[in-house]
C-alpha cells in the first residue's frame, strides 16, 4: 500500500494547486504497480447495481461517505452511490480481484442488500473490437457518492419512509382468497386491491390476472 501523499505547507499556494487529474481506476492500477506483480494479467472489472432499505443515522451520513470514499476507493471501485437515512442504492464499477472483498466491505450496508451483478468489462480491446475501433466501456470514472433524501426519487412528498410499516406479504393461495372474497361480496365500500405488477409490459399484455386488480 503506498502512503498517502500530502500538500507540503512550504510550496506556494499556486503550486499546491497544480495537479494531475486521474480517474479512480487509475489512481488504483497506479497503487497496485507498486505492490509488486499479481499475476492478474488483463484486469476485468465487474459492473454491480446495489440497494438497500436499512436506517441510517442521518448525522452521521457525512461521516459515512468519507468512509465508504476512502475503502471503496482503495479498493479501485467506480461509480455513482446515493446514500440517504432510508438507506444506499447505487452502481458501480469493481475490479474483479477485489469483489470478495468489496461484498465483506460494510456488513452494516451490503448484509442484506441485493446485489445485481452485470456485465464483466475487459480493459484491453480484443484484436477483433481493434478492427472495428471499438474500445472497453467506461460507464464511470470516478466515484462519486452523494446524500440524498431518498435513495430513490419518486416524488413521495409525505415525510420520512417509515421502513416498518411495509404492508403484510401473503402467498398467492391467500392472494386469491381475499382477492375472490371481495369480488364475491361486491362491495363497492371496499378498496379496489393494489398490485406491484413485477413484469415486463409484454407479459402484461399476454396474462390477467382475477377481475383485473388495480396495477401500480
Amino acid at each position: 500500500m503506498m502512503p498517502r501523499l500530502r500538500r507540503s505547507s512550504l510550496l506556494p499556494l499556486s503550486l499546491q494547486g497544480v495537479s494531475i487529474v486521474l480517474t479512480q481506476h487509475e489512481i488504483w492500477l497506479q497503487r497496485r504497480s507498486f505492490s509488486g506483480s499479481h499475476g492478474y494479467g488483463a484486469l476485468r472489472r465487474q459492473y454491480i447495481s446495489l440497494y438497500n432499505y436499512t436506517p441510517l443515522n442521518k448525522e452521521k451520513l457525512p461521516k459515512l461517505r468519507r468512509e465508504l470514499r476512502e475503502q471503496w476507493g482503495d479498493l479501485g471501485v467506480v461509480g455513482r452511490i446515493y446514500i440517504a437515512e432510508e438507506g444506499i442504492n447505487g452502481q458501480l464499477v469493481v475490479p474483479e480481484p477485489e469483489v470478495s472483498a468489496f461484498e465483506k466491505s460494510f456488513p452494516r450496508l451490503l448484509k442484506d442488500a441485493k446485489l445485481f451483478y452485470g456485465q464483466l468489462i475487459e480493459d484491453k480491446v480484443q484484436d477483433s473490437e481493434k478492427e472495428k475501433g471499438l474500445k472497453p466501456a467506461d460507464p464511470f470514472h470516478k466515484l462519486d457518492i452523494r446524500i440524498r433524501d431518498q435513495i430513490l426519487h419518486d416524488g413521495f412528498q409525505g415525510g420520512p419512509l417509515n421502513l416498518q410499516d411495509s404492508g403484510n406479504s401473503l402467498p398467492p393461495d391467500q392472494w386469491h382468497h381475499k382477492l375472490k372474497a371481495r369480488n364475491d361480496t361486491n362491495d363497492s365500500d371496499t378498496l379496489t386491491p393494489s398490485m406491484l405488477w413485477m413484469r415486463s409490459s409484454r407479459s402484461t399484455r399476454r396474462n390477467t390476472t382475477d377481475r383485473n386488480p388495480k396495477r401500480l
